[in-house]
């Protein structure tokens, strides 16, 4: 009896499959703006503090997580139309130290995270250029901070210890996005292809002698689990081994224009923003289909409100912040 109650456990457990993984999503939704009198608050930066609250910045001012369903603004004082364009937020970092960095049409602004109300304007000639597109946290260095404005790009820490322009060998004019890599390469994305900076030594990339797919990129990113380098932008999302393999992911997009990377350790997802949607890619992700998984209004019962993703952010507790049109939107994903 031992032997056939066996035979038919085993039959059963070959037989019968087993119960398909449950998936669930959670959303939450961050309106950016109480002020009924602006229509529109693009969210273009989000971070976080080392207290793991997440700050995100708009073109109406400075947002703070103060719980785990609200936010608090911070606006600059507006005494001037400069001041008042300080709160176009274009960029957002924060250092190790709480030192905030924001980008602005009208130079770079600093404060203290704890200390809000205590802020400084940097513009020209402290900085190479008053305009700035974008600040980044070196991740090599914990007191430096990358820059970028009209055609250069600097290094700050209290004052300017270097610039690089097109005639360093910076790739085209407007810079996008900067990443480290772990040899600690600098690569530079801008609106005439790729640079990469290995120590003094200049390499271009473009759509004539690389795997690029357009001239215009907005967002680089490198994956720590190969260290791969991905790049996006006008044209389409590909990635790089660093060596001569190029692999192009634009067809697995809800959108060809990509405006966001960032890649998160926790879970080995790299996030890609896109004009129509946000995409998550993992290798060997449990889903029966691929390893993309594409989130856009109505692809839920409950998800996006947006379809223009500017930024994505992945915390340390799991979850996904996503910047759009109108606010912030944070999956939480089971």
């Amino acid at each position: 009896m031992r032997i056939l109650a066996l035979v038919f456990a085993l039959l059963v457990f070959y037989l019968c499959p087993l119960p398909a993984q449950v998936t669930g999503t959670a959303w939450v939704t961050f309106p950016s703006l109480s002020d009924t009198l602006v229509i529109g608050n693009p969210v273009r930066s989000i971070t976080s503090d080392f207290t793991g609250r997440v700050w995100w910045g708009t073109a109406h001012g400075i947002y703070r997580q103060s719980s785990d369903v609200a936010a608090g603004r911070y606006l600059y004082p507006d005494s001037s139309y400069k001041q008042k364009s300080r709160n176009n937020v274009l960029s957002l970092a924060i250092l190790p130290d709480s030192t905030v960095y924001t980008a602005s049409p009208v130079g770079m602004s600093r404060h203290l995270a704890f200390s809000m109300t205590t802020s400084s304007l940097i513009t020209y000639p402290v900085i190479p250029d008053s305009s700035v597109t974008i600040v980044k946290a070196d991740s090599a260095d914990a007191e430096q901070t990358w820059g970028a404005g009209n055609g250069k790009i600097w290094v700050y820490a209290d004052t300017v210890e270097v610039v690089f322009s097109a005639d360093s060998g910076l790739a085209g004019p407007v810079v996008y996005d900067i990443a480290i890599d772990s040899t600690g390469s600098i690569w530079i994305a801008t609106s005439g292809g790729v640079s990469r900076l290995v120590g003094n030594y200049w390499i271009t990339y473009t759509i004539s002698n690389s795997g690029l797919n357009g001239t215009i990129n907005y967002a680089i990113a490198v994956a720590g689990s190969d260290s791969s380098i991905w790049i996006g932008g006008d044209d389409g999302l590909v990635q790089f081994d660093g060596d001569t393999t190029w692999t192009d992911w634009t067809d697995s997009l809800p959108n060809h224009r990509v405006k966001d990377l960032v890649y998160s350790p926790k879970d080995t997802t790299m996030w890609c923003a896109t004009d129509s949607g946000l995409a998550g890619y993992r290798p060997n992700r449990p889903y029966p289909t691929s390893s993309w998984r594409k989130y856009f209004p109505g692809s839920t019962g409950d998800s996006l409100p947006n379809y223009r993703i500017f930024c994505v952010y992945p915390d340390t507790a799991g979850r996904v912040w996503i910047g759009h049109t109108t606010g912030v939107t944070r999956l939480k994903e089971n």
